[in-house]
């Protein structure tokens, strides 16, 4: 799943959580925003619904948080 911001200052925030075998992490990772280059070993929930809430709970947390930078 990625979540992705285009900003009209045509900068961007974006983040991605991964499940996939790869050579620069563990199976399941998180790429970071702002930029989604920092890569970290993630632990998902195994049910995709449990994940989804993991995934919307983040998501919540940014919109709260750009909100309120504004």
């Amino acid at each position: 799943m990625q979540y992705l911001e285009r900003h009209a200052d045509e900068t961007h925030w974006e983040c991605r959580w991964d499940r996939h075998p790869n050579a620069h992490n563990s199976r399941t990772h998180f790429h970071r925003p702002p930029d989604g280059n920092p890569v970290e070993d993630l632990s998902l929930p195994t049910h995709p619904l449990e994940t989804y809430s993991v995934v919307f709970e983040a998501l919540d947390r940014r919109i709260e948080q750009a909100w309120s930078d504004q």
